[in-house]
């Protein structure tokens, strides 16, 4: 529904089926997949870094002594 002006309009939507070539879908999935990994590869490294200062007793930012 919308409003504008006083008059009230109401729109109707289709319902639309997805109907993508391959060509199309192939990219689509390729930077989606992309997106992922790089994702999880750096959440994998900021754990593993976060356990090994855990591990070895280092902090990460620590105050300079004056």
């Amino acid at each position: 529904m919308g409003w504008n002006d006083g008059i009230v309009s109401y729109y109707k939507h289709e319902d639309r089926k997805f109907s993508g070539s391959l060509g199309t879908i192939l990219p689509l999935v390729g930077e989606w997949i992309s997106l992922w990994v790089s994702f999880w590869l750096r959440i994998v490294a900021g754990v593993t870094t976060g356990i090994g200062f855990k591990l070895l007793g280092v902090k990460k930012s620590e105050p300079p002594k004056n």
